[in-house]
């Protein structure tokens, strides 16, 4: 029971998805989308983030199994991991030079996105030598910008059960990565200090300067 909760909540809360659940929480929750035109089309940009940042990207994974050029969908050495996250980084530039270039986000959204590029593009690097908790990385990620919002946006407190919420799942996801044994807790920690500087020290800065 234990093992099949910890896959569950791997897969509810698998890297892929985040920046699409990060968005959509920002679009209908926080005071950094109250702008009309964010309201009018938050359905469309959640669409675009799901399909480009999630959905291209998890076939991109899915034609590597086919064509062999992974063992299996866990990516269990650093090594196999190294290709499908040169891809993953590919499709999150692109998409985030998409934004820049429509400007179709204000500053504090494309920040946001930006950083979450930076912390695709660590993780791809560090791949390339080490195993790091790509699982820990997003999801602290995840944490850390929501503790910026809560505590230096201008209506501070906006997605506070979210942040809540978000720690909790933080500390579930790390402790199914290690119980299920696809990392150890070196990887781990490192992966949630990683995720976590990333996701709050940019939005931070912006936020407070």
């Amino acid at each position: 029971m234990t093992k099949l909760l910890s896959k569950l909540f791997s897969w509810v809360c698998h890297p892929l998805l985040l920046t699409t659940y990060i968005f959509y929480l920002l679009l209908t929750h926080s005071s950094l989308a109250k702008a009309p035109e964010y309201q009018s089309n938050i359905i469309p940009i959640v669409l675009i983030i799901f399909v480009t940042t999630s959905l291209f990207p998890a076939l991109c994974i899915a034609i590597m199994r086919v064509f062999k050029m992974i063992r299996s969908f866990s990516m269990l050495s650093h090594v196999e991991r190294v290709k499908p996250m040169v891809f993953i980084s590919i499709f999150y530039t692109m998409t985030t030079y998409m934004f820049w270039e429509k400007k179709i986000f204000s500053s504090d959204f494309l920040v946001i996105f930006v950083s979450i590029n930076l912390l695709v593009v660590l993780l791809t690097a560090i791949n390339f030598f080490w195993k790091i908790s790509i699982y820990s990385a997003s999801i602290t990620a995840m944490v850390g910008l929501l503790m910026a919002i809560n505590v230096h946006s201008t209506e501070s407190g906006s997605l506070f059960y979210p942040f809540l919420i978000s720690i909790i799942l933080a500390g579930i996801v790390m402790s199914s990565r290690m119980f299920l044994e696809k990392h150890s807790s070196f990887e781990v920690y490192c992966g949630s200090l990683l995720g976590f500087t990333i996701g709050y020290l940019p939005l931070t800065y912006l936020l407070v300067f």
